[in-house]
């Protein structure tokens, strides 16, 4: 159909000496009147197009553009659009060539054009999907109604602008699909990248970009289609945390499905892992969907107060039960009765504080400092340490009764550099969280940066990364934190890492997820919160032998 609109546009071409005689006609000029060349040369001009000629003009070289005639052949009548461009020379004039078009046929096609038009228009904006284009400086030519629902924007307010202005998403800087197949003239296929809407939301989306091409085959930009994951995948929803608590991988998922369960008890609960691993986090995370929300939530630190101060902040004290006790004082766990009470390095109390801690444990009761009389408590207690309290319990410095009473529910957090597949997830919250409170507008970290950041081993964990990004933040000018932005130690440490890459990092990441799951791909699929179909893709990609599954269950 566009073949006829350019066709028609082009018109037909004639060629008459100076008395008006047809000397030449080519094809579109034959297809127009419907003859052969042999019929028209060699007659006159006036014998086939019928109208008011101002032959004084273009004799005299005048060229007369856009004149409507009609054209007259073997009964057959139409209207057509006559340009007339005379040759002169200096004996006056030598050949006239005309240029005419079926008006008739043209606003036929136009009008064809026009409604093909309007149909893909509404198909454009009636699909699921969101589609976008870009030109081949990423500034978007088109949006669909889809598009503004995704992600918030009106057409109005995203036509001419760049698309990594709108989307802001961490892939912008590296790992962009459209940016990939402008360069690499290859369309992209179910990319997974998180985006935000316009209101700040984070958007999971499952993206396809292909190359746009011209009439002469030249790329001239980009389209764009994506899917809400939530949609592509109703029934495996996306993993990337519990409560505020970041994480997606395999042994970070495992916490959070036995989360809700240990929230909902009423046990309590031992909390082990490095300094730094998000162990007052995951604490109150547990009060926070425990039946104990509005309730007091206190900490003590065990290891930053003196013994001799513990007990009377612990327990309370009466008037005169020391030096300076001028009045009664209550104590943590009378305070926060009701509630839950968090015993961070719990391992440094004291074991004659141990034997007043169990009595609250088994019978929920003690005595304040220089008291006599009994107050009972109802408090959860939640033990956090950094010791391996069984070890302590071992070599005498706790006891073993109380270790069993606090460890009714435990869990492990990992250190940072076993679970580092969490490490561009963790920095993108970081990101997130810091451009609000220093008014930034970061975007993400490049690839170099990020190799570096993933391949430490960062022996302060979670605690550390977050202060890495604090100092990037204090002196950063750009939108995308690279390599420069970087502590020194990291900068200086960043070629004698362990792992070299991130896509080393990632095969050894499934290779330990199928030999988890017996080379069963779909279960390892679940394991890593990626869909089968990009499992198999990449264990084709890094070349995996896969084992034949243990057993064979009906998925």
């Amino acid at each position: 159909m566009y073949r006829e609109v350019i066709e028609c546009l082009s018109g037909g071409i004639l060629l008459l000496d100076s008395d008006l005689i047809i000397k030449s006609i080519d094809e579109g000029g034959c297809r127009i009147i419907g003859c052969r060349s042999s019929e028209l040369v060699g007659r006159h001009f006036g014998e086939i197009f019928k109208g008011e000629i101002d032959e004084e003009a273009f004799l005299c070289g005048k060229i007369t553009p856009g004149r409507e005639v009609q054209l007259s052949w073997n009964g057959r009548n139409c209207p057509v659009l006559l340009n007339l461009v005379p040759l002169c020379d200096v004996e006056g004039l030598r050949e006239v060539i005309v240029y005419f078009k079926s008006i008739e046929k043209c606003a036929q096609c136009l009008k064809k054009l026009d409604e093909k038009e309007r149909i893909f228009r509404v198909v454009f904006d009636s699909v699921a999907e969101g589609i976008f284009t870009v030109n081949g400086d990423m500034e978007i030519t088109s949006f669909n109604r889809a598009a503004e629902r995704i992600t918030g924007y009106k057409k109005e307010e995203v036509i001419g602008r760049k698309c990594y202005e709108i989307f802001r998403s961490f892939q912008c800087d590296k790992a962009c699909p459209l940016k990939r197949t402008l360069e690499e003239k290859e369309p992209v296929e179910n990319k997974e990248v998180v985006v935000k809407a316009k209101d700040g939301r984070k958007i999971f989306l499952l993206v396809n970009t292909s190359v746009l091409y011209d009439n002469e085959g030249n790329a001239h930009g980009c389209v764009e289609t994506f899917r809400e994951l939530d949609a592509v995948k109703p029934i495996e929803k996306r993993k990337f945390g519990f409560g505020k608590i970041v994480g997606n991988s395999i042994k970070m998922q495992a916490i959070f499905k036995k989360l809700p369960v240990i929230a909902d008890s009423d046990l309590n609960v031992l909390i082990q892992g490095e300094t730094g691993t998000g162990k007052d986090l995951l604490a109150r995370t547990i009060h926070e969907h425990s039946d104990r929300r509005d309730k007091p939530f206190m900490k003590i630190s065990c290891a930053s107060i003196p013994d001799t101060l513990l007990e009377s902040e612990l327990f309370g004290y009466k008037r005169g039960a020391f030096t300076g006790a001028i009045k009664d004082k209550p104590g943590k766990l009378e305070l926060c009765d009701g509630g839950t009470i968090y015993l961070d390095e719990v391992a440094d109390i004291p074991l004659h504080l141990q034997v007043k801690l169990l009595r609250v444990v088994e019978e929920h009761e003690f005595e304040k400092l220089g008291g006599t009389s009994t107050v009972k408590v109802d408090v959860r207690i939640i033990a956090a340490t950094n010791r391996d309290l069984e070890e302590e319990v071992k070599k005498g410095n706790f006891r073993e009764d109380l270790y069993y009473r606090l460890n009714v529910l435990s869990i492990e957090l990992p250190p940072l550099r076993e679970r580092r597949e969490d490490i561009p997830l963790l920095i993108e919250h970081f990101i997130d969280t810091l451009n609000k409170k220093r008014r930034k507008d970061v975007i993400g970290i490049d690839e170099e940066a990020l190799r570096i950041l993933c391949s430490h081993r960062w022996p302060g964990n979670i605690r550390e990364l977050q202060n890495v990004l604090e100092y990037v933040f204090v002196q950063i000018n750009s939108r995308v934190i690279g390599v420069e932005h970087l502590p020194p130690y990291l900068r200086e440490r960043g070629k004698d890492m362990e792992i070299s890459s991130i896509a080393e990092m990632e095969e050894k990441l499934i290779r330990k997820a199928l030999a988890e799951t017996g080379g069963n791909k779909n279960k390892a699929a679940r394991l890593l919160g990626i869909p089968r179909t990009t499992l198999w893709r990449k264990i084709k990609k890094y070349g995996i032998s896969v084992p034949p599954p243990l057993e064979r269950t009906r998925e």
